[in-house]
């Protein structure tokens, strides 16, 4: 029974050695694995026993790294790194890449610590409702997103499709929405900030007589944030794009049932984490596009909104659509404004 013991005592320590150790100015000591250094020195470190954590810089008395960490740094002219990080004191972070000597880790000229591989990310968005009674109706709306960032690149694309019929009954039930709308955008980052994009849309709303609409465009971006945390805030995006868009649609019940055309165009997208509520996130994206010939003529396709994560697989979803179209088919409204609240499965 010594032996066998003996053995276990061993096999433990040797897990332990093979292992990352955070220890803190409590005395409180962690083994696991580093997960990622973010640019103000927070450490997040993966324990067996306290699971997930994230420790700031001031906190943090030693650290010691078993297997080597990925440093991408934010000058894209520097390639990718790999070493041992280590914490010999409070505040001070050193780094040898490839076994050679440590020297002074600088944050600031840091991307990320053991980036997130590329991977495909997104959700779909399911939303029914039904009413019987006085009034009889039916209403669907289905959307979803995904998107995957490299180094040099984002790819995005997203669709929705909404529909409803209303009656006094079943059999005098006609069609009050029906819209089918795709987006995909493909960003090339030339600087870390600075990016070209290309990108393409579909339309189809009966209610508007429209159709179909294909679109397509091509700008400049920047990123001014990209997931940047704020100690006093959150976790912030935000991005803006200027470029040209050129159409072409067709209308139904119209004198002029075809049009081509050019667009100036410009889009910004908002995203907010708050730091009190990590669960939940806040969104807005706007695009505007004007006619290069007749400036009267435009449109606004602007959405805000709010997501709820119930578990890491699935989330509420609550926004608000507003679509404008200055010149719109004979007869009809310049504005819609759609209301979405449903459950989403992410990935």
């Amino acid at each position: 029974m010594n032996k066998y013991a003996t053995f276990l005592a061993a096999l433990a320590c040797a897990g332990a050695a093979n292992a990352d150790t955070l220890v803190l100015k409590d005395g409180d000591r962690l083994t696991g694995t580093l997960k990622t250094v973010a640019t103000d020195g927070t450490v997040t470190f993966a324990s067996k026993y306290a699971g997930e954590v994230k420790v700031k810089q001031a906190d943090i008395v030693k650290l010691t790294t078993d297997a080597d960490v990925e440093v991408q740094y934010k000058d894209d002219s520097r390639e990718n790194e790999k070493g041992r990080l280590t914490v010999s004191k409070p505040g001070e972070y050193l780094f040898a890449p490839n076994a050679a000597k440590a020297r002074k880790f600088n944050l600031e000229e840091v991307h990320a610590v053991n980036p997130e591989q590329s991977a495909w990310h997104g959700a779909l968005n399911v939303a029914l409702s039904a009413t019987r009674g006085n009034t009889y109706g039916s209403a669907g709306a289905v959307n979803g997103n995904v998107t995957r960032r490299f180094k040099y690149d984002r790819v995005s694309a997203d669709a929705a499709y909404d529909t409803s019929r209303s009656g006094s009954r079943k059999e005098n039930c006609s069609k009050t929405s029906d819209r089918i709308v795709a987006n995909a955008q493909h960003d090339h980052f030339w600087l870390s900030k600075l990016y070209t994009y290309e990108n393409g849309k579909y339309e189809h709303d009966r209610m508007q007589n429209l159709e179909w609409r294909f679109r397509v465009g091509l700008g400049l971006g920047y990123q001014w944030l990209e997931n940047r945390k704020f100690d006093s805030i959150g976790t912030v995006s935000f991005s803006q794009e200027a470029g040209m868009a050129f159409t072409k649609d067709r209308y139904r019940l119209t004198a002029h049932p075809e049009n081509s055309y050019a667009s100036v165009r410009y889009a910004h997208h908002f995203n907010w984490v708050p730091v009190w509520v990590e669960d939940l996130s806040f969104f807005h994206n706007m695009e505007y596009l004007v006619d290069t010939e007749r400036f009267t003529e435009y449109q606004i396709n602007l959405d805000v909104g709010a997501k709820y994560a119930l578990s890491k697989a699935w989330q509420l979803t609550a926004k608000i659509e507003w679509l404008y179209n200055s010149e719109p088919a004979d007869g009809l409204s310049k504005g819609d404004t759609r209301y979405f609240l449903g459950l989403g499965y992410t990935f």
